[in-house]
């Protein structure tokens, strides 16, 4: 019986999204709630390759699909820009959502009509904005000793 047969049923077709080993293990990713962990990965689901700073999350969506409010998703995307997971790349407005980026990938030029949908530059490498909120919790945790 050849092994090849078995592992032709467990390749995984379809899309998925990439996200670095070093993000999961880090200490600021384990310190995302639930809610926060969710949209993130929604964000990251929207990535195509060529789309960072064109993602967009809109309410119905999040409303219907992951069972959030309005204000819970607002809090959401505000405690992830704070911690360095996601950058607003145009601000929204009524009638025009707005875009984020997500900074384990770099940041596209997105043009439509020749005109640049968002508001950041474009960049050849991730910014990876999170390692900067990581390194203040371990510093908080190496400054927090138990009492003796």
């Amino acid at each position: 019986m050849s092994k090849n047969t078995n592992n032709k049923n467990r390749r995984i077709t379809g899309k998925f999204i990439a996200i670095p080993n070093s993000m999961l293990d880090s200490l600021a990713y384990r310190s995302l709630t639930g809610n926060e962990t969710k949209v993130f990965i929604h964000l990251c689901r929207k990535y195509n390759g060529t789309n960072n700073g064109n993602l967009a999350i809109p309410y119905n969506t999040v409303e219907k699909e992951y069972n959030l409010s309005r204000q819970t998703l607002f809090k959401c995307l505000k405690s992830l820009e704070e911690k360095g997971f996601i950058e607003t790349s145009r601000q929204g407005r009524k009638g025009v959502l707005s875009l984020y980026a997500v900074t384990i990938y770099r940041i596209d030029e997105c043009l439509k009509n020749g005109y640049s949908i968002h508001d950041l530059k474009p960049t050849t490498q991730a910014k990876h904005s999170w390692k900067h909120y990581n390194d203040k919790l371990k510093s908080q945790s190496n400054n927090t000793k138990p009492c003796e």
